[in-house]
């Protein structure tokens, strides 16, 4: 995914972040996510784990919080 977003950047063109969406309970805070079907991820550090992998800054939210395709989301995370 990282790497098709920034194929898709214009020349000198950076990535300032990414929006992630998971199943909850999610703590918007902290970045973290407690899926109720996955114990074995409870607590798990998403916005830490993504960024290396991004890039950029990572944003974490609940799917059903944000609609990504919102014009205050994508000014969120730098785009247009």
């Amino acid at each position: 995914m990282s790497r098709l977003a920034l194929a898709a950047l214009p020349a000198g063109g950076e990535l300032p972040g990414a929006g992630i969406g998971s199943a909850g309970p999610v703590d918007l805070v902290a970045g973290t996510v407690s899926p109720k079907n996955l114990p074995a991820l409870a607590g798990f550090d998403l916005r830490r784990a993504a960024a290396p992998l991004l890039g950029a800054a990572a944003f974490v939210h609940r799917p059903d919080m944000v609609d990504p395709n919102t014009v205050g989301t994508r000014r969120l995370v730098g785009t247009t």
